[in-house]
């Protein structure tokens, strides 16, 4: 069963941007800066209802779903959650001690591989099953280690006993979800420091190119400054329990609600802990989004966020901008659809299945990505003003929008060219295609849309 923590410290050291990461998909296998730097969470959790409204199978589900991902471009699927059927929640997967049943997880992971989408593994224990269960709160060690070695020997592509018809590998591993959050993981920081353990070296052992990613670090939502505060205080006791060796990638979710979403206050945040143990480590968030819902529910019961369709679709681009230059390198976008009485209005679909302008520009953000090597703000502006240079293997250019009112910005000191190419993100439902423009670089327009800029000639 899960120990209070294991009794020894890890030896630890910084942990250098992996520079090459075995895929094994079909041909060679990508390098690093070739993996998708967008993703999309909670894919398959409306299978349910869409399959009562609209007939069909689980596996055509599946399919209709991942189809709406392949329109982006290669993105990464997560799922984490007991609702979604196709997930690896454990005791889904597992419903009885060593009986297994995979079919759903392995009709998502065959049609997604057919499509160009990448999947990220989420070990979910959040709900252990009955026989796993010790003093009605843990789970055995044993039977959770059996079920891991299980899960990950069938999606390692290393020829024994592999999904029939697996051509791309699950080699990256989130260990469960919101360990730091209300009631995801019910032990303590240091229980938790030692799930990662014995989770990373199981994996490892089986699959020496695996990654792990540590579950999604919650922070809490609209400025929840004490959770926050107790955020970084059972991350900190994680790492001082040793956890910091069992993880290769921070992993968190960005839900705060302004324009720079905290994502630099929270990068830094988690930074300095981890600097604290004498560790560097990649950064992921696999949860974000711009609600449009009236009044908050649970908890968050009226709080009123009246975001536009408009401003939801400029903050997709944004939020992803921000947590690049902050550090992060995979922006995932929580959820797909908005299913009434669930969603809150945060998907890229309508609950009419249709496309709304979030969607067409985390489309467009996937093209402008593509071949990314680096972004930086430019610093030398007003605190409203919001530029970035961009490069990529098309070149340079530069990312823009404003805070405040509406603008012309003089970009000589930037441009050699007399006038720029603007590309605006697409906020108007109905569009599917930004909009471009041209004007002199003495005397660029800035709005509260992100534009992005190149020169001409």
């Amino acid at each position: 069963m899960i120990a209070a923590a294991r009794a020894r410290r890890f030896a630890t050291r910084p942990f250098l941007v992996f520079a090459s990461l075995a895929l094994m998909a079909a041909g060679a296998p990508p390098q690093s800066d070739a993996l998708p730097k967008l993703g999309v969470n909670y894919v398959y959790h409306g299978m349910g209802k869409f399959v009562r409204a609209h007939g069909g199978t689980p596996e055509e589900y599946i399919a209709h779903q991942n189809e709406k991902l392949r329109r982006i471009g290669p993105v990464w699927v997560r799922s984490a959650g007991k609702g979604d059927r196709t997930a690896l929640h454990w005791a889904t997967v597992e419903p009885t001690d060593g009986a297994f049943d995979f079919t759903l997880h392995d009709a998502r992971v065959r049609d997604s591989q057919g499509r160009g989408l990448l999947m990220l593994g989420n070990v979910d224990f959040s709900d252990p099953p009955s026989y796993a269960r010790v003093g009605g709160k843990y789970f055995d060690d044993a039977k959770y280690l059996a079920f891991l070695r299980k899960i990950v020997e069938r999606y390692d592509g290393d020829g024994q006993d592999d999904m029939p018809g697996l051509t791309q590998p699950i080699k990256f591993w989130e260990i469960g979800n919101e360990p730091g959050g209300r009631g995801e993981f019910h032990g303590t920081a240091e229980d938790y420091a030692h799930v990662l353990g014995i989770s990373r070296e199981s994996i490892q052992a089986n699959d020496p190119d695996a990654k792990v990613l540590i579950g999604g670090w919650v922070i809490g939502q609209l400025r929840e400054e004490e959770t926050w505060r107790r955020a970084l205080e059972l991350f900190d006791r994680t790492l001082a329990a040793g956890g910091g060796a069992w993880f290769d990638i921070m992993n968190y979710h960005e839900y705060t609600d302004d324009c720079d979403f905290l994502t630099y206050c929270h990068v830094n945040g988690f930074q300095e802990l981890l600097k604290k143990y004498g560790l560097v480590k990649p950064f992921w968030i696999t949860e974000a989004n711009t609600k449009l819902q009236k009044e908050g529910k649970g908890r968050y019961a009226g709080v009123s966020v009246r975001h536009t369709v408009e401003r939801q679709a400029q903050d997709l681009v944004k939020r992803a901008i921000v947590a690049f230059d902050a550090g992060v390198d995979v922006f995932f976008w929580h959820r797909i659809d908005d299913i009434k009485g669930e969603s809150l209005g945060v998907g890229l679909f309508d609950e009419n299945d249709q496309p709304k302008p979030v969607f067409y520009n985390l489309q467009f953000l996937a093209s402008r990505l593509e071949g990314f090597r680096s972004i930086q703000r430019i610093r030398q502006m007003p605190d409203s003003i919001y530029l970035y240079r961009l490069e990529t293997n098309a070149g340079a250019e530069f990312v823009l929008w404003t805070e405040a009112e509406d603008m012309t910005l003089d970009l000589s000191s930037c441009m050699g060219a007399e006038e720029v190419e603007m590309t605006y993100a697409i906020t108007e439902g109905g569009e599917s295609q930004p909009m471009i423009r041209t004007a002199p670089r003495s005397s660029v327009p800035v709005t509260q849309t992100p534009v992005f800029i190149r020169p001409i000639g």
